[in-house]
């Protein structure tokens, strides 16, 4: 088990440090996270990669503290995450996941506004500094265009923008993020892509299947396999041909030309999982 004391202060560009984490759900019979150690840089976008099921979603809700690890230890700012109280806590890291509830009616605008609760007494007001936030939070989420108009009326791509909204209203310097382009669009991945890279001074967490856009938005990238970390650091160092064989199984190829990383997939290999009668799976299809 870490140390309860332990501050991170070995690691003072980690403004978020998960070590030796064991996350696992009651009802399962292994962990899904298993022995994790990861260090999120300040002020850097990492993206968090991975097949299906090698934890991704699992792993932010650890950090996030919406799942406690049966071993290890979760340190943000500097502070074990389980001597925040709740509010606090809100107040240093937002975490938006990939399944939310129904807004229930409530306008663009009435959504950002819930991002102000962890600074609010249950009985006041708007401050003008809270009224300051939610435009704020409202213009660089891009949303004054539609800040009136009911959550439920919009498309996937706006719903999401307004998610985020909310969560930028809060005014943390972390912020977690799942699966942020599921469903959407090319314009509106770029759109939500554009806005969460573009925040100054906010160090961001974004789980994500698409490698490409990983290696464009990414400055460090976090690869999981089955539970464990496969490799992280910078996308030049973190994408390579041999990431895509081990954790995605497919044969592709990755080219890096004036900075920029390109990634090709080409076919899928062979499946590390048995068939049903505990046989070696078929050979790839060509």
């Amino acid at each position: 088990m870490t140390d309860a004391n332990y501050n991170g202060r070995d690691k003072p560009n980690a403004v978020l440090t998960g070590s030796g984490l064991r996350l696992e759900y009651p009802d399962a019979t292994d962990p899904v996270i298993e022995d994790v150690t990861i260090d999120v840089p300040a002020g850097s976008t990492v993206a968090l990669i991975g097949p299906n099921g090698s934890g991704k979603s699992t792993l932010l809700r650890g950090l996030s503290r919406k799942l406690s690890p049966s071993d290890g230890q979760v340190v943000l700012n500097g502070c074990a995450i389980q001597q925040y109280d709740t509010r606090e806590l809100a107040r240093q890291l937002g975490f938006l996941a990939q399944r939310r509830p129904s807004p229930d009616g409530l306008t663009v605008e009435e959504l950002v506004e819930h991002g102000r609760y962890p600074h609010r007494g249950f009985f006041d007001g708007m401050s003008q500094q809270d009224r300051e936030a939610i435009e704020r939070a409202i213009e660089q989420a891009r949303l004054a265009s539609i800040r009136d108009r009911p959550v439920d009326d919009l498309s996937g791509g706006q719903q999401q923008l307004a998610w985020i909204g909310m969560c930028l209203a809060q005014n943390s310097n972390v912020l977690l993020v799942d699966e942020p382009l599921t469903h959407l669009d090319l314009r509106n991945q770029l759109l939500v892509l554009e806005v969460l890279t573009g925040l100054e001074n906010r160090t961001v967490v974004a789980a994500m299947h698409d490698l490409q856009y990983a290696a464009r938005f990414g400055d460090h990238i976090v690869a999981l396999d089955d539970g464990e970390v496969y490799d992280s650091g910078p996308p030049s160092t973190v994408l390579t041909e041999a990431l895509l064989a081990d954790v995605f199984e497919i044969d592709g190829m990755v080219s890096r030309a004036d900075d920029e990383i390109r990634i090709y997939p080409e076919r899928p290999l062979e499946t590390r999982s048995t068939s049903t009668d505990g046989s070696s799976p078929s050979n790839t299809i060509p």
